[in-house]
């Protein structure tokens, strides 16, 4: 026998995204806490995705998830707080850094294996890959198929070129036998993006005057240029 769902575990859509705000609301009026601020966390993720059509959608989403904070504080769960704090900054909030560490240390300290894999990938940056490494690893060790594939989704976008496009694919496989089919779309979008090898016929604009440059700049010989070509993930024009 499954266990009933929370209400607030629900897909994301714009009744969903409604009916976290009423519920949240209600439960806060109750002097239910715990309840409200789950709400709202809930409801500060989904807002990025699918915002209210009179505000903007990153402030929203930041003010549900302070709000949330505030409330989980308050409580003693500290998963919940640890996942209210993950969803709450932005990617240019000033202080965003010190709260996915918070949120990281009690997302280990009360063992949430899945929140400690969420907040590592939201942690990585092109510097610091490993922190998605370290997600993908305990996403396999839970069998969390979503998991993996949004990480490696993320793992293939943020590594030094050239990318392995194995990322994406494995990201694409994952989301079909999920049945997601939007989302495995998208890895492959990603993955063209990402991965393709351009030809000299059809390089961006951008990408070749920023080569014709490393070249002048240096008077680079051609190794250097090859050396420019493969950061930029632009292969040789095919001799003919």
């Amino acid at each position: 026998m499954s266990e009933e769902a929370e209400p607030w575990d629900i897909p994301r859509s714009p009744e969903s995204r409604d009916k976290l705000k009423s519920l949240g609301d209600d439960f806060r009026a109750e002097g239910k806490l715990r309840e409200a601020g789950i709400c709202y966390s809930r409801l500060a993720g989904m807002l990025k995705w699918v915002p209210f059509d009179d505000q903007p959608a990153f402030q929203s989403a930041l003010n549900y998830g302070i709000e949330a904070v505030e409330l989980l504080r308050q409580t003693d769960d500290k998963a919940e707080l640890a996942t209210a704090l993950r969803v709450t900054p932005t990617i240019f909030h000033p202080n965003r850094q010190a709260i996915l560490e918070e949120s990281l240390s009690l997302a280990r300290e009360c063992g949430a294996r899945a929140e400690e894999a969420w907040t590592l990938m939201q942690l990585a940056s092109p510097n610091n890959c490993e922190f998605i490494e370290e997600a993908i690893a305990i996403f396999e060790e839970l069998g969390d198929k979503h998991g993996i594939a949004v990480c490696s989704t993320s793992l293939g976008m943020k590594m030094p070129k050239p990318r392995d496009s194995a990322l994406f694919e494995r990201a694409i496989n994952l989301y079909k036998e999920l049945g997601d089919e939007k989302a495995a779309e998208r890895a492959a979008t990603l993955m063209e993006m990402f991965c393709r090898p351009i030809g000299a016929y059809s390089t961006p604009l951008q990408a070749q005057r920023k080569l014709r440059r490393y070249v002048r700049q240096y008077k680079s010989g051609p190794k250097k240029i090859d050396k420019v070509r493969l950061k930029l993930n632009l292969r040789k024009p095919d001799a003919s």
